[in-house]
């Protein structure tokens, strides 16, 4: 930081010469205005944040069950995923992803025909 733009903070004036005082007040009074506007943009943030919250949007969990789910579903007709889709797809085995999805199961409010398909095919492969 430059020895001006140190003195403009202090709000002094410079012993090689004086700033006129209008100045040193526009500095003061600019601050001012970005604190504030930075303040107000804080808290617009912060309600907005708690207003996406509140509308009740899925949280991460919640996803993840759906997407554990609609990938079962749609590798039941071929008796499940292949062990190479499923590491690709979620970085977990065969038999962690047929124990991931049966728990999924019994934690979340699945339809009951969905549910039926995918413990009818998956409990076989249960170790």
């Amino acid at each position: 930081m430059t020895e001006r733009a140190q003195i403009y903070r202090q709000g002094a004036d410079t012993t090689r010469g004086t700033s006129p005082p209008h100045e040193s007040a526009s500095v003061t009074s600019s601050h001012a205005a970005v604190e504030e506007a930075i303040r107000r943009y804080r808290q617009t943030r912060d309600r907005r944040r708690v207003v996406s919250r509140l509308k009740n949007e899925p949280s991460q969990h919640e996803l993840e069950a759906a997407s554990v789910i609609r990938y079962a579903l749609i590798w039941a007709p071929f008796g499940g995923p292949p062990a190479g889709e499923t590491f690709v797809k979620f970085g977990i085995s065969r038999r962690k992803f047929v124990r991931k999805a049966l728990r999924t199961l019994i934690e979340t409010d699945v339809d009951p025909v969905v549910a039926r398909v995918i413990s009818t095919t998956y409990a076989p492969l249960q170790d």
